[in-house]
């Protein structure tokens, strides 16, 4: 059972353009059943590419080893400021890849949720798109559980709504929690249980 989740990543994970401050962690914590209860430490970062973000991960790995990270997990979500910086995809993958063999070298299972779709420039969003599909296959030659964010928001009204009546990519509170009922639904408490979420149900 996994009781505390270090999160690393971008504005997303940040929970950006929330008026109410929770984003998609704070309701998926808030969501949890009573024998889930988890503590999040949120580290998005508005602006951080992958590489940042894993340079973050790397930095906080070395202070957790100095502890028991038992008990313990660790999510990634990046992608979207690699590829509006023009980031070479296989940078962002190689990024991914280095953080989670460092999550698995010192025990602590790790999640991916994908870039979710940005909707106001079409050109990295098809590229954001190509990504979402790169990074799931790192995720499956780590075999670290990923939640494809991106075709899932492209599909919903709520999420694309939002992001264009607000900054064209960053949604608001319905937004968020569209968001966060997707990694619920996908098995983020399956994950936290130790359960493998492709094969429960």
């Amino acid at each position: 059972m996994i009781d505390v989740v270090y999160f690393f990543g971008d504005s997303f994970v940040a929970g950006f353009g929330d008026p109410t401050g929770h984003g998609w962690i704070g309701r998926v914590q808030e969501s949890a059943p009573p024998e889930m209860r988890f503590t999040a430490v949120n580290r998005g970062v508005p602006g951080a590419t992958s590489i940042q973000c894993v340079r973050d991960w790397q930095d906080a790995a070395e202070r957790l080893l100095a502890d028991d990270v038992s008990g313990s997990g660790v999510v990634f979500s990046f992608g979207t400021n690699d590829v509006i910086s023009v980031m070479p995809p296989g940078q962002t993958c190689e990024a991914l890849g280095e953080a989670l063999s460092l999550a698995a070298a010192i025990g602590m299972p790790a999640l991916v949720v994908g870039p979710p779709p940005i909707g106001d420039m079409p050109r990295e969003e098809r590229l954001l798109a190509s990504l979402a599909g790169d990074l799931a296959l790192i995720c499956a030659t780590h075999g670290a559980f990923y939640v494809d964010a991106h075709d899932e928001l492209l599909a919903s009204p709520v999420w694309m709504s939002e992001i264009a009546c607000g900054d064209g990519s960053h949604p608001q509170a319905d937004g968020y929690e569209t968001l966060a009922k997707l990694v619920i639904d996908a098995g983020f408490f399956d994950w936290l249980a130790g359960r493998d979420p492709a094969t429960v149900g």
